[in-house]
């Protein structure tokens, strides 16, 4: 699920939207409203703002698509250095995959969250050997899923492709020969991401093992040190596409 997360929405944000509102008609009036946050929903919200923009004059609309863990740093203190922005980025409004905590509430009592879209968050493969057209054919049940992405720090860990409970649900490719004896490199966010709190939320909950080895964080932390680091979805998606 992404959010819009919003600051001081009783006072300086909803002024801006009402001073917006109340002054389209004037063609001297530039205004910039800019949110920063998420990669995941990046093309709804930049569409968004480009829609608004051609109906309401005079107002400009930006996304910065960060991540959602600097997005939520940004929206706490805009003077704080988040997402590699050294003086900070000033923001009207955020967007994450993941909320606050209570605790973050209870220190930012101001801040308002607002559902947005629902996304799925989903798992890609780059077999070698098997053609793009055939990846759908890959059967990974929640378990094996959880354990390919534990590793080598669990004890029943997945790394290889050519491991007995992938060729279980893979019948037709381990006959093929396509299960072959490499090793699965895993690809996953190396920025503050609430894809990844979502992802590893989920397979926390698969397995005990996992919960236990690598847990749920929005950080890159706990993972196996195997694992290759890419900001944003759309550098995962890269990343994995080049190791083939």
């Amino acid at each position: 699920m992404a959010s819009i997360l919003s600051a001081r929405m009783g006072s300086t944000l909803m002024r801006i939207l009402v001073f917006a509102m109340l002054n389209c008609s004037k063609a001297d009036t530039q205004l910039t409203l800019r949110g920063a946050g998420a990669t995941l929903p990046q093309k709804l919200y930049t569409a968004a703002a480009k829609a608004y923009a051609s109906v309401v004059p005079g107002v400009n609309a930006e996304y910065v698509p960060i991540g959602s863990g600097s997005g939520k740093c940004l929206i706490k203190n805009v003077s704080a250095a988040c997402g590699g922005f050294k003086d900070g980025l000033v923001i009207d409004w955020a967007a994450s995959d993941a909320t606050f905590s209570d605790e973050e509430f209870a220190q930012y009592p101001d801040l308002h969250v607002y559902p947005v879209t629902a996304t799925a968050v989903v798992p890609i493969s780059n077999l070698p050997g098997l053609p793009a057209t055939e990846h759908a054919g890959l059967v990974l049940d929640t378990e094996v899923l959880a354990a390919i992405f534990c590793s080598s720090k669990c004890t029943h860990g997945i790394t290889h492709w050519d491991d007995p409970r992938i060729a279980l649900t893979n019948p037709t490719l381990n006959a093929s020969g396509l299960l072959v004896h490499e090793q699965i490199r895993v690809v996953v966010r190396g920025d503050g991401s609430g894809t990844s709190e979502i992802f590893r939320g989920a397979l926390s909950g698969f397995s005990a093992e996992f919960r236990a080895a690598v847990g749920v964080s929005s950080r890159p932390t706990g993972w196996p040190q195997s694992h290759a680091l890419s900001s944003g979805g759309s550098g995962v998606s890269a990343r994995c596409w080049l190791l083939s």
